[in-house]
């Protein structure tokens, strides 16, 4: 849409249309939600007036459902909008363009440590109990555990210690159907258990490349690729929201249990568009739900690292991964969560295997 800084600066310029704002990240709410979210100090017609305003600066994305419109944080038009506000306004809006970018940039901030923090103390601690994979949620129920990630057949090859570090919620290699000779990357590749069985298939002609944030598992999958004695993997630092891999220049982008992680999953879909060559392929084991978590739920950012309230339903996470540009996007596998042990109020969870390609 076209940026109006007038339009931009009147609809920032209201503290409640902060507050809002932040109540938005990250998190689909309606009016009810959102005025519980505020604890009642705003009745429900002054936040509707509010989410006009917002809705009509573009700074909140908004989906009907039935009788019920839902509303979140359209963070892509807030950072426009902040160096729109900068060049129009300066330095008479600066201060306060500083003030509402910092609630992206604050929130998705504090998402990644959480993350961080979390799989660092995996790597320091290195505890998995020997001969059984370690999922990625822990003592949390995903739907990823307790069960068998990998064939066994694939792992017999490689040593306990790095099999029991592996951390996923399911098996993307075999439905990616790596072929010898091609380029592989990695989202979020960990200890880089992943790598190491994706190395073994594109083989000595081939490449992986794993990506990751956490400089701990970082160290911990260099020293297992030394000891493997691998020359076709590399591990990099970064974030999947921005890749430090060339446009173009990769065949298949696999990644287990990580996406949900990332607090914008929408830029991670365009980042792995653009890296992938015409014709590439995604092949993908994640955790999603069937409903939405609670604005409480969201806001546990224990249960956020664990792989459990980051995860967001099947049907939009599908459409983020289209609305990207990829063709014969589909679920070829989900597994549920025990029902029994989902607390009340927890949406459904489900570990799936999610597959598309971009077009040639």
């Amino acid at each position: 849409m076209s940026i109006d800084p007038v339009l931009f600066a009147k609809a920032l310029a209201d503290d409640t249309r902060q507050e809002i704002m932040k109540h938005l990240c990250c998190v689909w709410l309606n009016v009810g939600e959102v005025v519980d979210s505020l604890e009642g100090r705003v009745n429900q017609p002054t936040v509707s007036h509010h989410l006009r305003k917002l809705e009509e600066a573009g700074l909140v994305e908004v989906r009907q459902e039935g009788r019920q419109r839902f509303y979140t944080l359209n963070q892509r038009q807030l950072s426009v909008c902040c160096g729109v506000l900068v060049s129009a306004f300066a330095p008479d809006y600066a201060d306060n363009m500083v003030r509402v970018d910092d609630i992206m940039t604050q929130s998705s901030d504090k998402i990644h440590e959480a993350v961080r923090d979390h799989y660092a103390q995996i790597a320091r601690s290195a505890d998995a109990v020997e001969g059984e994979l370690e999922s990625c949620c822990g003592e949390a129920d995903c739907g990823c555990g307790p069960i068998t990630l990998y064939d066994s057949a694939m792992l017999g090859e490689f040593p306990v210690d790095i099999t029991t570090l592996s951390l996923g919620c399911g098996d993307p290699l075999t439905i990616a159907q790596l072929q010898p000779g091609e380029v592989v990357l990695d989202l979020g590749s960990g200890a880089g258990m992943d790598c190491f069985l994706a190395a073994n298939r594109v083989g000595e002609q081939g490449y992986v490349i794993g990506v990751d944030m956490t400089h701990e598992m970082l160290d911990k999958a260099n020293a297992n690729k030394a000891r493997l004695g691998l020359e076709n993997v590399e591990f990099r630092q970064g974030q999947i929201e921005a890749l430090p891999v060339a446009d173009q220049s990769v065949d298949v982008v696999i990644s287990n249990c990580v996406i949900n992680l990332s607090p914008d999953k929408s830029a991670v879909f365009k980042e792995v568009f653009r890296v992938l060559k015409p014709g590439g392929r995604i092949s993908i084991s994640d955790i999603v739900t069937r409903g939405d978590f609670s604005p409480d739920h969201r806001a546990q950012l224990a249960l956020w690292a664990e792989c459990v309230t980051g995860a967001i339903d099947a049907d939009e996470y599908l459409a983020l991964v289209r609305e990207a540009g990829f063709v014969n996007v589909e679920v070829v596998e989900k597994v549920q969560a025990s029902p029994e042990l989902r607390p009340e109020g927890v949406p459904e969870v489900f570990s799936a295997r999610i597959v598309g390609s971009k077009p040639s």
